[in-house]
């Protein structure tokens, strides 16, 4: 039975999934102008900081998220801080190095209430969650696959290695080439309601993949993401949308 977490008013991995809106602004002013325009829907913000191009400087990007939590604090919105890898969907090709520098100023900051961790950071990864830790915010160890989904007993075991890593959710997103595939992940999400401790979020990206965000509450994924302008994944349905189709399924 996987245990909740509480962030910023939210409960993760119990109820209804958190509808989480990505922030993709290339400046300062578009960042900043993204979060005052989010729908009311919105339940938490993903800043999608390697869209920045203040990346790497990790003073500037600080400064903008200290901006930007001024923004969504006033909606009661919080913030998850994501800085994706090319390798896994992102823009940010940045050395684990520098990855790791650049989240150990972000948590001392303390802007975000949640970071993403991509769980392949072996290198800088356990720093960084116990830095999470430390500074007392949630994280979320995440795997994404933008070319194919794995056998379910592959996607099993990324979960377990994900929390096994040490990450407070654990996040499973992977590409479907045909319609099984999502059957196959919606699957391994079901059962992971008996092997896994911590919540978690499972993603079939994607057209293709688009039920898994809508039924994400009937196979307990925490957190369904949905698009305002521009998607930072393929499949986003607008939060609007998403957030209609939440409500009319759920249980």
């Amino acid at each position: 039975m996987s245990n909740v977490v509480n962030v910023g008013g939210l409960t993760l991995g119990a109820g209804r999934p958190v509808l989480c809106v990505p922030l993709t602004g290339r400046n300062r002013a578009q960042i900043l102008a993204q979060a005052a325009g989010l729908p009311a829907c919105t339940q938490m913000a993903e800043w999608r900081a390697d869209y920045d191009e203040e990346i790497p400087d990790a003073a500037a990007v600080c400064e903008t998220g200290r901006l930007l939590q001024g923004v969504l604090r006033e909606r009661g919105i919080p913030m998850l801080f994501t800085c994706r890898s090319p390798k896994e969907g992102g823009y940010a090709e940045l050395s684990d190095e520098a990855f790791g520098a650049l989240y150990r100023e972000v948590l001392r900051s303390g802007f975000a209430g949640l970071v993403d961790v991509e769980y392949g950071r072996e290198a800088v990864r356990g720093e960084i969650l116990r830095e999470a830790k430390r500074c007392a915010a949630v994280s979320i160890v995440s795997y994404h696959d933008t070319e194919r989904t794995g056998a379910e007993e592959v996607l099993a075991e990324k979960l377990r290695a994900m929390e096994a890593a040490g990450g407070d959710v654990v996040k499973l997103a992977v590409t479907p080439r045909e319609p099984a595939d999502v059957a196959v992940l919606l699957k391994v999400s079901a059962q992971a309601e008996g092997f896994l401790s911590v919540p978690r979020i499972v993603i079939s990206m994607g057209e293709m993949g688009v039920p898994s965000r809508i039924f994400a509450e009937t196979f307990g994924s925490a957190v369904t993401f949905a698009s305002a302008g521009e998607a930072s994944a393929p499949g986003q349905l607008p939060a609007e949308r998403l957030a209609e189709l939440l409500e009319e399924f759920h249980r």
